[in-house]
């Protein structure tokens, strides 16, 4: 769905889609919060975000996405930490943050 003019805040919803594996939501007009349902999509791999209007903090909960591979969140307008969780994922190998974000 990258490209695709989509516009607000990312549906909890999505959570539905149990067997998902990968989200490409990059280069929308979504805004809002990131929602904790990302925590919950156990199946997921790959998760790009960058180039949206999101905001606030990346949820901790991202961390429990234990399949997850590839991170990307750039362009954004997250606020200035990274959950310390997410650098614990066993899989994860590509991440793609902002410039002035920090660990926490």
């Amino acid at each position: 769905m990258s490209h695709a003019s989509l516009i607000g805040c990312i549906p909890e919803s999505l959570e539905n889609l149990e067997n998902l594996v990968k989200l490409n939501l990059q280069r929308n007009k979504l805004s809002g919060k990131l929602p904790d349902m990302f925590g919950r999509m156990a199946k997921l791999q790959t998760l790009s975000l960058d180039r949206n209007h999101l905001e606030g903090l990346i949820p901790k909960s991202i961390g429990r996405c234990l399949q997850l591979t590839m991170l990307t969140c750039q362009g954004n307008r997250f606020s200035n930490s990274i959950p310390e969780s997410i650098f614990q994922l066993p899989l994860l190998w590509s991440t793609k943050f902002q410039k002035q974000l920090d660990c926490l």
